[in-house]
């Protein structure tokens, strides 16, 4: 079989005639056939790569602005968040404006809930984000309502995850971010050293150090310092594993 040029890199039609023009000829090779075809994928996957690249560039200059809208509070806790509406729509909105779509897909163990979120270009390239976290019974929810709490909350943060958005305070209603009037009490540095420890011990090492610590520091780190302490309890259950 006469020897076949190679299109000059980024051609990916011209490519494809040689590989028709290859498949046409009467010396015809199944085994250099099979070769072109897998360099043409090759360049089509690199292709998507860089199409994906270039969109999400784009949409990154586009990113809407995700506000913290909805304020909980039950016993000890206390928190700002975003809502699923608030991430899902405006996200799904801004992405496919630059020919992006999104998907969640969820698996169950025990008390375990994993969501990975796909994002998929229009040029066949995908981007994944994963999370995992126990089933969210705080409130009183019942197991059910634990579920879908837990799904709620990483099909959010998955989403945000992987196309590298973040949150924001509210803003007041002069346009610039809410500020706590009253700033966090400092906690003494022995605090976080002594729950920092307990993490590599696991959920339950992390459990009996939060126990020790005096009710007013409890109610300190929940109300002030919730972020940080959510932080120490998903590394607590990643060390168990």
């Amino acid at each position: 079989m006469n020897a076949v040029a190679l299109p000059p890199s980024g051609d990916g039609t011209a490519l494809m005639h040689i590989i028709e023009r290859a498949a046409a000829l009467p010396e015809f090779d199944l085994d250099r056939l099979e070769k072109l075809l897998a360099l043409k994928q090759k360049w089509d996957d690199m292709q998507a790569l860089r199409d994906y690249a270039r969109a999400m560039v784009d949409f990154k200059k586009d990113r809407p602005e995700i506000f913290k809208n909805k304020h909980v509070s039950y016993g000890q806790t206390n928190y700002d968040h975003a809502t699923h509406d608030e991430v899902t729509d405006k996200l799904s909105d801004a992405l496919a404006k630059y020919g992006f779509t999104h998907a969640w897909r969820m698996l169950q163990t025990e008390n375990k809930i994993t969501v990975i979120c796909t994002i998929t270009h229009v040029g066949g390239h995908e981007g994944s984000a994963e999370l995992t976290a126990i089933n969210d019974g705080s409130g009183g929810k019942n197991s059910i309502q634990a579920i879908a709490s837990a799904n709620s909350y990483l099909q959010r943060y998955t989403l945000l995850a992987v196309t590298g958005t973040s949150t924001k305070d509210m803003p007041n209603d002069d346009g610039r971010p809410t500020i706590d009037k009253d700033p966090a009490p400092e906690l003494d540095p022995d605090v976080w050293v002594s729950l920092q420890d307990a993490v590599h011990g696991g959920t339950d090492e992390l459990g009996n150090a939060w126990r020790h610590l005096s009710n007013d520091t409890r109610k300190i780190i929940v109300t002030h310092y919730g972020e940080k302490w959510n932080e120490l309890k998903a590394a607590a259950l990643m060390a168990k594993k």
